[in-house]
Parts: C-alpha cells; structure tokens; sequence
C-alpha cells in the first residue's frame, strides 16, 4: 500500500530556472525566490537544484539564510521581509543581505557596524505604492543615503520596489503599474545624483518579469529580477512566452471503498445526499494536510486517469469521492489531487477556483504534514 505524498520533480524545477534564464535580456539576473520553504518545494532541495542557474537566492529570514549556508549554498542570500535586531551578529558571519525598508532599521544596522567594525551587505527598499515595507518619501531616502556614504561597512549593493498590480491583464500597462515604474524611476535618479554605482535594481517579479518578455518595449526588468511562482512552473499570463513545467504532485492512497444506498448522507453535517446507489473511495487526506475544506463537494481528484468527485465535506484527515464509474481497489490504488494522472491534470489554479482561495494559498500548504519525495 502507496502512503499520502507530495512528490517534488527536480528536474522540473531545473527546467524552469534554464527556461526563465534563457528569456531574460541580456545581462539581468536572476533572483529566484525560495522563502518560506521555497513556496512548499523544500529550502534546501530547491536551491540545490538550481544553484547553478541562480544569481541570487531571496529568502524570508536568517534561519533560512543559515540553513542555506549550513547545507552548502554558496550563491548570494537577500533577506526579503524579516529583522531581527538580535540575529545582526548571523549577517555577516554567514554572509547574508539584510532588506532595509526603514530609516530606523538603517540606524541600527550602521550603529551594529560600527560598534562590531562587520561589514553588511543591503538592498534598499522602496515602497512606490504597495504600501507595505519600504522607504516612501525623498526625504527619507536621502538619510538613508546620507547614512550610507558615512560608513564604509555598510555595503550598498541594491535598491527595489515591488509591484502590487503587475498580474492583471498583460495587455494593460497603465494605471498603478505605470505610476510604480515611474516613482521607482524618481527614486534611482535621485541615487544616481548622491553618486552611487554599480548597484542593482530590481522591481520585477514573476507576473511583470513575463510582461517584459512578451512587451520588450516595456521593459521592466531593469538589472535583476525576482521570479516566484514562476520558478515553481505556474505562469501569471496564459499568453506568456516562457515555458515551465509545475513541479510538484500530491497522491492519496485509497483506505477503504463502500456502497451507499440513494438518500443516504455522506461525511459532517450531511453536506452531500446521494440522489442514487453509488459506491465511494475514502482517502487517506484532509484538511489538515492543506487540502482546502472549501472544495468540498466542488473538486474533484484522478483516480486510474478519470474524475472523482469530491462528495460531502472534507475531515481533517479523511476525504469521499465518488467512485461509480471507476475501477477502484482500497489499499492498491491511489488518488491524484494535484499534478497529472496519465492524461489528465489537475492545477493549483483549478484548486484555487473550487476553494475560492488563492493559488499562491494553495501552493504554499497543499501537502502539509505528509511525506515529501524527491524524484
């Protein structure tokens, strides 16, 4: 008997790093996001496999920076969305960049540098409209840059922004996209002025990474990118160029299979009355392993290459489908809820669609708690 796994293709990730690589202009870096557990691919694995096509590494914190280091990853490590006043010492004994998205972070960082004579690296970031982390107004940016040109330690090596409108439509470059690429613009021209060079800027990630491509005119990639869910083998834009392969796949052993009479009810608060005779699978999955409950009696899963419809509401650990016209054999077969099953296909998207959550929700706890493989 199979036992519930998420299966992780390595290769498929290998695949989509070259891909997006290759379709890069000439000179643009890549910095494949690998945070919060490289979105539920696995840290370590994930920057393993693609090393060798990264230019830099954007993780969520120095736990995940020093796990990196420990594993032997030698590429360069940005810390995207954490500080930890008392994790500064873990900056430069492992060699790690520190996002800084306010003057007061760079106050503490410079006093740190100083006091311990440590060099840090740092990227700067800009908040051009998304309202979250970053440096808002000119004048703050120009402490920050003042600060900088007044310690040597301190290493400037990047400036960004992040767009928070880049998925709509690919055919609409306007509005708040346009405003962001503009503000960023201001911001850069104004570092330009106080001499800084050789920095990197970076404002694209996935969705406006694929924009660029398919929209030359209206480049947005500027020195790096940061490619997310892209890397993982799911695109923003169905129209986009670049080709990538999904990369992860979860299966659910069939427990046990049983008849049930029309008008009986299946699972909690009798969600689902069959209207005739059918025969179930329950399989060995639920909830708390990150399949949404809200797909209940909407989703389906692939057993034997066909549909099995989700009937009644999802457990924390056990799930129905509906199994009538299907060859099925409890403790033999197991179901597909993500990934491919011969010819057929069940995506993140379509999870997201039945739950009404988002995909980047589904990604990143589809699976939990249940064995990951490698293949």
């Amino acid at each position: 008997m199979s036992e519930t796994k998420l299966q992780v293709n390595t290769n498929a990730l290998v695949f989509n790093a070259k891909s997006i690589k290759r379709s890069l202009p000439s000179g643009v870096r890549a910095c494949f996001v690998i945070k919060s557990d490289s979105y539920n691919h696995g840290l370590v694995e994930v920057a393993r496999a693609i090393e060798a096509d990264a230019d830099y590494f954007g993780i969520l914190d120095v736990k995940e920076g020093i796990t990196l280091r420990k594993a032997g990853v030698t590429k360069p490590l940005l810390i995207l969305s954490s500080f930890s006043k008392a994790r500064l010492k873990d900056l430069k004994k492992h060699n790690l960049s520190q996002s800084v998205f306010s003057v007061e972070i760079l106050k503490i960082i410079d006093e740190f540098s100083r006091r311990k004579k440590k060099d840090i690296g740092l990227h700067l970031k800009i908040d051009t409209g998304f309202n979250r982390l970053g440096i808002k107004q000119l004048a703050e940016l120009e402490e920050c840059l003042k600060i900088f040109k007044a310690n040597k330690r301190l290493k400037f090596l990047g400036v960004y922004s992040h767009f928070s409108d880049a998925d709509n439509k690919m055919s609409d470059f306007g509005g708040a996209l346009v405003k962001q690429y503009n503000d960023f613009i201001t911001f850069k021209n104004t570092i330009d002025f106080y001499g800084f060079e050789n920095l990197i800027y970076h404002i694209s990630n996935s969705a406006a990474t694929e924009r660029s491509i398919a929209s030359p005119l209206f480049n947005l990639t500027f020195d790096m990118v940061r490619v997310g869910i892209l890397l993982y083998g799911y695109k923003r834009f169905d129209e986009s160029d670049i080709l990538v392969l999904p990369a992860l796949k979860l299966t659910a052993p069939v427990l046990e299979v049983k008849d049930v009479a029309a008008g009986e009810c299946i699972g909690y608060n009798l969600a689902y009355q069959a209207k005739n005779d059918m025969r179930i699978a329950i399989l060995d999955i639920g909830y708390a392993n990150g399949y949404p409950r809200s797909a209940s009696n909407v989703g389906y899963v692939l057993i034997n290459d066909k549909r099995a419809n989700i009937v009644g509401n999802i457990s924390m650990s056990l799930m129905a489908v509906d199994i009538t016209d299907i060859e099925c054999k409890p403790l033999v077969d197991s179901a597909v809820l993500l990934g491919r099953d011969a010819e057929s296909e069940i995506t993140i998207s379509d999870i997201a669609q039945w739950s009404g959550r988002l995909d980047y929700e589904i990604l990143t706890t589809i699976g939990k708690g249940v064995k990951r493989v490698y293949v």
